[in-house]
């Protein structure tokens, strides 16, 4: 009995040795490659490869999802898109605020947790302002779904008249961001 179970656990470890030196199967680096190519002929000529562009005026937003339902598709992207924006503009209000206190070294206004609170709430107002600029989709053969394009955009000045009205209770914090050189960057 025991000769049976020695020759068992041997051969459970001789199989556990022959599989952990199998080779892996290969992959054609070629075809990783070529995919995004032909995935891009595909993308609406609106649709730009970077998430986000921006000029003086506007704040765009690129998204892209993959869906059984062409509606779906879209809808999805449209929300990826605001979700992007947003994220855009918490950090560039985020980074105005850190490089006012680290330059200017006195402003535990903007350090004040309550203002913090409602501060970082402030990108909420990216659905308020934003606009659908354009959306598409198209079918995905290999994914056998739909992709939904979608080009998201928010005004810069409408999108700080929103903010304006949501940190009215914070005027004076609002207005040392605003009034500091670094938020020409926004």
């Amino acid at each position: 009995m025991d000769r049976i179970l020695l020759k068992l656990g041997l051969a459970i470890i001789l199989m556990g040795l022959i599989g952990c030196s199998a080779s892996a199967p290969t992959v054609d680096s070629t075809a990783n490659q070529q995919a995004p190519q032909e995935e891009l002929e595909w993308m609406p000529e609106w649709f730009s490869e970077q998430e986000i562009t921006d000029n003086d005026t506007t704040i765009t937003a690129y998204a892209t999802a993959i869906d059984s339902d062409p509606e779906r598709a879209v809808s999805k992207a449209q929300a990826w898109g605001i979700a992007r924006l947003k994220r855009e503009v918490s950090d560039r209000l985020e980074n105005i605020r850190t490089n006012i206190i680290d330059g200017e070294g006195q402003t535990s206004e903007l350090k004040d947790p309550s203002f913090l609170i409602e501060f970082r709430k402030a990108a909420d107002a990216v659905e308020e302002v934003s606009h659908m600029r354009e959306t598409a989709k198209r079918e995905v053969t290999d994914h056998q779904g739909i992709r939904g394009f979608a080009k998201v955009q928010v005004n810069k000045a409408e999108l700080i008249e929103a903010i304006d009205a949501r940190l009215s209770s914070y005027e004076g914090q609002w207005e040392t961001i605003k009034n500091a050189q670094f938020f020409s960057s926004f």
